[in-house]
């Protein structure tokens, strides 16, 4: 079972802003904008050099089709959408319809994704196509992805079980980093934020004669020396009020992740690549707000945690093999994780030492074509994938096991693709567990061009982690007997995308229900005396609904937003299951030309009361998260852009958590309040 320690230095960080030179800038950019509408350059001249000008952005979040799972709901977020706003992962990732993040406090802070009411070992989360998610604990931590060298994150929502076998409940999350490209191009960051944070990042891909090849570096650090105020308690014997402020303590973090990819076609053989992503990071574990008067409120000054992860990946990418319509992939994969944790004095326990790693060895090959049959077109997919995890633990035996699956998926097209039915089935073989046997039935009808209804009914499962099963240390144990979670998951809904109509540039509407049946959940609970262990805890019901959209008017005005709403209930019980809000939902408008020469963004989040308990006795209070943003490409202004090297200048100033808000999303973990960053971004 993984642990949430923390650490913490004492350091103010400098609070100042410039806004009158912004002032400036941003009415310059604006005429800039307007004169060049007027009076453009007469052909064959031009006041500044030429420069690659940004794509317009429409929305930050949007819903997409991903061709191995058509039918399901999906949301890709492209992360240059994002650029000089200061978030990372976790923060975009919350941002996103019917997704839930749990943040254990602020940079370098464990963060945990929930999907549709999910737990988090109940997400796949990959990286290029390879498991995250160790056979250990199940869940990923979202503080370990370094946002600056991903081009983009893929969300299914709903079960996945098909295209990735155990613990696709909730969904399956698909981070792809940067692409090895031909032309050249390069890019470095800069950053600056609250409580002693600074960050940097620099990226560069081009190509060495046919090698195709891209290297990245993203490093930051943080006194993580923020003020807090415990968080307002509902109890069933009445409400605690907040108190305040208090210190955080022992909680320095720092992080370094590199990135290398390299590509080569093949001709008539296809395209190979092959990519190794390489992560270390060091931080102190204060822990939680344990509601202990004083000046620390329990904080542990003694708790640190280092972790390194490397993963490894070869691709082989065919199509059309031999003028067939036949093609497919063959991936190999490696990933080693390492976790040290050490606390000399934890309340009320022994001294913890511990040095888990975790290695993942396996490869994946799929197969694909495409073909006519009668009035019926056809999208075959076969694949099968072998993994084999390794868990060696300080002071404890050695676990590993084996899984074999193998799946089958066909796309039918009728009426010129109006209808598309797409069956699925796949076989899963966890080594110590029964076969699992996963169908899924997908359902796409193209109504108009404009709109699209979508369904999907699948089975899916989860088997126990090495901690749920075998976890000893004291009080705590796990669970050897342990079932495996099973589920049943169904969604509907609808897609509708407007094209340009008046000052309408673009608009889109995305809705859905779901409901999802999870019998046998793993919980660790009370079990008697001063016990805790992993147990079944019988069946469960999540039912809710997703609304999500946009518009973009007159090329300078951009609205987004989405809303999740949720009834995650214990069938026995009737009790709202933990750690859940029922509902959550953001507004985010965004000002500013076509050309992103000026961008200011505006964003409200809301999240509803979050039970802490299975009984629901005590609860976390409502909250409204402010942020704000603004961004100036020096690159394209008037009389000084002509003078910067380079296509982009980026200079972004952002506050976040603007009206410094006591915020907390997992039991009682204090999170930053008000935040300003400085980022520069430059691309060459």
């Amino acid at each position: 079972m993984h642990r949430l320690p923390d650490l913490r230095r004492k350091t103010r960080a400098s609070k100042s802003t410039a806004v009158g030179a912004l002032v400036v800038l941003i009415a310059a950019a604006g005429f800039a904008e307007v004169a060049s509408a007027i009076a453009p350059d007469p052909p064959g001249e031009s006041t500044l050099p030429e420069r690659r000008t940004p794509p317009v952005l429409v929305q930050a979040l949007r819903p997409a089709d991903l061709p191995e799972d058509p039918s399901a709901f999906t949301t890709v977020i492209e992360m240059e959408k994002y650029q000089g706003e200061a978030k990372s992962v976790a923060e975009i990732l919350d941002e996103s319809v019917g997704v839930q993040v749990r943040r254990f406090g602020g940079r370098g802070d464990r963060a945990e994704i929930s999907i549709r009411g999910s737990t988090s070992s109940q997400v796949v989360v990959l990286l290029d196509g390879v498991r995250l998610n160790t056979a250990q604990t199940g869940s990923v931590d979202l503080s370990t992805l370094p946002v600056e060298l991903l081009d983009r994150i893929e969300i299914s929502r709903g079960g996945g079980s098909v295209q990735t076998g155990s613990d696709a409940i909730g969904g399956v999350v698909n981070l792809v980093t940067r692409r090895p490209g031909g032309t050249p191009r390069t890019t470095a960051s800069f950053s600056a934020e609250s409580f002693g944070t600074f960050g940097g990042s620099a990226t560069h891909s081009g190509k060495w004669r046919d090698i195709e090849t891209s290297l990245g570096y993203s490093g930051y650090h943080t006194d993580g020396d923020w003020d807090f105020h415990s968080a307002r308690r509902e109890t069933d014997v009445g409400v605690i009020e907040s108190s305040g402020p208090y210190e955080r303590v022992n909680n320095e973090s720092e992080a370094h992740s590199v990135l290398l990819s390299l590509a080569r076609d093949l001709g008539g053989w296809g395209r190979i690549s092959v990519r190794d992503s390489f992560l270390y990071d060091s931080s102190g574990r204060p822990g939680p707000d344990w509601l202990i008067f004083g000046e620390l409120r329990g904080q542990s000054l003694t708790a640190h945690q280092r972790r390194t992860r490397n993963v490894a990946s070869a691709v082989l990418d065919a199509a059309g093999l031999f003028d067939s319509p036949v093609g497919g992939s063959l991936q190999v994969f490696h990933r080693y994780d390492r976790s040290r944790f050490k606390d000399s004095e934890p309340p009320f326990l022994e001294e913890i030492d511990s040095d888990n790693r975790n290695h993942s060895v396996g490869t994946r090959l799929n197969t694909d074509g495409k073909w006519s049959l009668g009035p019926t077109e056809h999208a075959l997919s076969l694949g099968g994938e072998f993994r084999w995890d390794l868990l060696h633990a300080k002071n404890a035996p050695d676990y590993d096991r084996r899984t074999i699956g193998v799946f089958l998926q066909d796309e039918i097209g009728v009426w010129d693709r109006r209808l598309r039915l797409i069956p699925a089935l796949r076989m899963d073989d966890t080594e110590g567990f029964d076969t699992e046997w996963l169908p899924r039935l997908g359902v796409i009808v193209r109504v108009f061009p404009w709109f699209v209804i979508k369904g999907n009914v699948e089975r899916s499962y989860r088997v126990p982690n090495f901690d749920e099963l075998y976890f000893d240390e004291g009080a705590i144990r796990g669970n050897p007997n342990l079932k495996p979670e099973e589920a049943f998951n169904a969604d509907v809904g609808f897609e509708l995308g407007l094209d340009a109509w008046g000052p309408l540039e673009t608009g889109w509407i995305e809705f859905a229900l779901f409901h999802n049946d999870i019998d046998e959940s793993i919980l660790f609970q009370l079990v008697g005396g001063r016990v805790v262990a992993a147990t079944n805890t019988g069946p469960a019901r999540i039912d809710g609904l997703e609304l999500a959209g946009g518009f973009r008017l007159f090329g300078w005005l951009g609205f987004s937003g989405n809303w999740t709403l949720m009834d995650p209930r214990y069938k026995a019980s009737g009790n709202q299951l933990p750690g859940r809000a029922r509902s959550e939902y953001l507004l985010r408008l965004e000002l500013g030309p076509p050309s992103r020469v000026v961008r200011l963004v505006a964003e409200r989040v809301y999240t509803s009361e979050i039970p802490v308990t299975s009984t629901g006795g005590t609860s976390i209070s409502a909250r409204a998260i402010y942020g704000l943003s603004l961004g100036i490409d020096i690159a394209q202004l008037p009389f000084v852009g002509e003078h910067v090297p380079g296509s982009e200048l980026l200079l972004s100033f952002a506050v976040k958590n603007l009206t410094d808000r006591s915020v907390r999303d997992a039991a009682f973990f204090p999170q930053p309040g008000r935040t300003f960053a400085f980022t520069l971004n430059w691309e060459l």
